[in-house]
């Protein structure tokens, strides 16, 4: 289950990570900011949080990965919204 600590901008940063690295991507800051529709230092500072939190590891100039405890909050919350968006669309 995700983590009730983990706030909704946390979850759409780790979205925007996973997406990127799922398409084969790069998930520098730059790359990231440009994914949420946010200055570069917004998406510094997140990463910074998000790192700090242990859901992911920051290299300078070499971009984001998940850590093992990052993946899995980033998985089940795609999944989530998956299972979200098949019974919208079956309903709607």
């Amino acid at each position: 289950m995700i983590n009730s600590d983990i706030s909704i901008a946390h979850q759409d940063y780790l979205k925007a990570i996973y997406m990127l690295l799922s398409r084969g991507q790069e998930a520098s800051n730059s790359a990231i900011a440009q994914a949420m529709g946010v200055a570069p230092a917004s998406a510094t500072n997140m990463v910074k949080r998000l790192a700090e939190a242990g859901l992911i590891e920051h290299a300078p100039y070499r971009g984001v990965r998940f850590t093992p405890a990052g993946q899995q909050v980033a998985l089940e919350m795609v999944r989530h919204h998956r299972l979200i968006e098949l019974f919208l669309h079956d309903i709607l």
